[in-house]
């Protein structure tokens, strides 16, 4: 039996080996530099090796990983001990490509995507996965081409993930008051308009080389009164009424009254309210992005954009294999182009899919098929308090929103073929919409729509500041907001709230602490909270942080040197989910002041 040609093999036939030398059949001596598999990194035949391997072998030579084996885990304990790599899970395996391939799989458990991003000219092993994600067609099977890789140049910006974004607009408002003219009441009116011109080359948006440029515009126009009353020596109210109307040529125009209030009291008390509706339009991002953000494809909710999206998908071998069926023994292609209307009018709910791949596909898929984005709505209270008692300022403000079509994202699949909204056909177990999400031949979108519930938001603030201790400046102010929103109902809903519910500030100091020298100190807190983006979902840590500064006046230089750091205690924190830590920074200024 002859062996399995693998390798083109080098003429050399190596009989022993010893520390960095090789040596042949005839006795010649190499200098092993042979690298890129089958490497040992200790050296050949190093006694304590050799050893090792020679009592255990006297002992038992191998056995299955189904008993305990201590051997495994004094080994995993030494690497946690050398790498630092605490709290992780070791798995051991034979191979790097069996390293390569289960790391791909535990990846695509983890994100629930299907794609894999690998370098041109790479070359990550011989197993399915790896060799699928090896960029040389002559080892890639058949079986292998099922697999979905994007190839990308190593560091070539014009190629890669580079956004070429020279997108502009054009900016236009003007105002006019006529107090000077009306004495009764101050009246103001005045409008906007705004060009925009959406140019990424289809890096960002789908603004392609063939579809070229996008251009849309928006304008508004609006009027405001505002009148002063003086109700006695003492106090002062001033109200105010404004009414704006804007239209956007996607869009029926809003009207969106706003009224107001303010009393002052001995001129150290101010009270404040208003209530006042308002409107949102779709950013440039929610009409015309078209962007693989690697865990959803991201596509804008812009009628015409809808089929300006495309992509060509790789269908498995059993999507294959059904579609053949399904057409009578006519064939069926390897790969299917959709658009980015299918997350709109043929996606199934992100959580739906979920539950159904845990369930073995017992549980039943649910249409999401989310709307295009309409403008959001909003009516807001406020409520306000400022005021002063004697070396005491309080400032106090509350607010209660109530939002209508609030504008976010939805996660959907899109599976390649079978319509969502078809039942199951006679012979086959699942709708086929359904077989392919069984398949695996599917796509994650995150859509551009309004909540189908009504969303509301309301907060408070506190702020105090004094004066301790004669002129040392003492202030705290501490914030809470809240986000009413059925996630139980709506798991696949985004708000991008990213607010934390509580946040404190404190600082102490003294400007003056003695003659030019001065001195602050401030404190700042936030709870933990969850982030959501179109780019990943996260949890931000709790965090708190000191800053600290003193500074030192030379009149005769007229200069002020300070001396300062943020984050002085030095732990590290991030307040963006997918960013990177905040450390310390530490300064030094010297302020010229003519």
């Amino acid at each position: 039996m002859s062996l399995f040609d693998v390798y083109p093999l080098f003429d050399v036939t190596p009989v022993k080996a010893d520390g960095v030398f090789l040596y042949d059949a005839v006795g010649k001596e190499y200098l092993d530099f042979y690298g890129g598999h089958a490497v040992i990194s200790i050296g050949h035949s190093h006694p304590v090796y050799v050893k090792a391997l020679t009592d255990q072998l006297q002992k038992i030579g191998f056995y299955s990983n189904a008993v305990q084996n201590p051997i495994q885990s004094k080994l995993a304990d030494r690497l946690e001990q050398l790498s630092g790599c605490k709290d992780y899970d070791l798995f051991m395996c034979s191979s790097g490509a069996e390293a390569n391939e289960n790391a791909l799989k535990l990846a695509s458990f983890h994100t629930n995507k299907a794609t894999v991003i690998a370098f041109n000219n790479s070359f990550h092993g011989r197993t399915s996965a790896c060799v699928a994600a090896t960029d040389n067609p002559k080892i890639i099977a058949p079986l292998n081409a099922q697999q979905q890789v994007r190839f990308l140049p190593l560091g070539n910006l014009e190629s890669g993930s580079k956004f070429q974004d020279e997108s502009k607009y054009y900016h236009a408002d003007a105002n006019y008051n006529f107090s000077h003219l009306i004495d009764v009441v101050d009246i103001q009116v005045g409008g906007s308009f705004r060009q925009y011109n959406l140019n990424s080359g289809g890096t960002i948006y789908t603004d392609t080389p063939e579809n070229g440029p996008i251009n849309y515009s928006e304008f508004g126009i609006y009027s405001q009164l505002q009148k002063e009353v003086d109700l006695n020596a003492a106090m002062k109210l001033k109200l105010t009424g404004s009414v704006r109307y804007d239209k956007s040529e996607f869009f029926e125009g809003f009207l969106s009254p706003r009224f107001s209030a303010g009393l002052t009291v001995n001129d150290n008390h101010n009270f404040r309210g208003s209530i006042q509706t308002g409107f949102r339009n779709p950013t440039t991002q929610d009409l015309f992005i078209g962007l693989d953000a690697g865990r959803a494809l991201l596509v804008g909710s812009a009628p015409d954009n809808l089929d300006r999206y495309t992509n060509d998908f790789p269908v498995s071998v059993g999507g294959q294999g059904l579609l053949n069926l399904l057409s009578g023994g006519q064939g069926a292609p390897s790969s299917i182009t959709q658009t980015g209307r299918s997350a709109y009018e043929n996606s199934y709910t992100l959580n739906s899919v979920e539950a159904f791949g845990a369930s073995g596909g017992a549980t039943p898929l649910e249409v999401a098929n989310p709307s295009l984005a309409s403008p959001e709505q909003v009516t807001s209270i406020e409520v306000g308090y400022r005021g002063k008692f004697e070396n005491l300022i309080v400032d106090f403000s509350a607010y209660h929103s109530t939002y209508k079509d609030f504008l976010s994202t939805e996660a959907v699949i899109a599976p390649l073929y079978g319509n969502v909204s078809d039942g199951t056909p006679p012979g086959l177990p699942l709708p086929i919409g359904a077989l392919a999400i069984a398949n695996g031949d599917y796509t994650v979108y995150s859509a551009y729509t309004n909540s189908r519930a009504v969303i509301k938001s309301y907060g408070a603030a506190i702020g105090l500041s004094t004066k301790v201790y004669s002129d040392f400046d003492l202030s705290a102010n501490y914030t809470y907001a809240h986000l009413d929103h059925d996630t139980e109902q709506y798991p696949d809903f985004n708000t991008n709230f990213n607010t934390p519910e509580h946040k404190f500030k404190a600082s102490f100091g003294n400007t003056q602490l003695f003659k030019n020298f001065g001195f602050n100190v401030a404190y700042r807190y936030s709870v933990e909270y969850e982030w959501e983006a179109s780019f990943g979902n996260g949890t931000i840590p709790e965090f708190s942080t000191v800053d600290a500064q003193i500074n030192y006046t030379v009149p005769s230089l007229k200069s002020t040197f300070k001396a300062g750091a943020n984050n002085l205690l030095g732990t590290e924190y991030f307040t963006m989910f997918g960013s990177g830590n905040i450390g310390s920074m530490y300064y030094l200024s010297w302020t010229i002041n003519n």
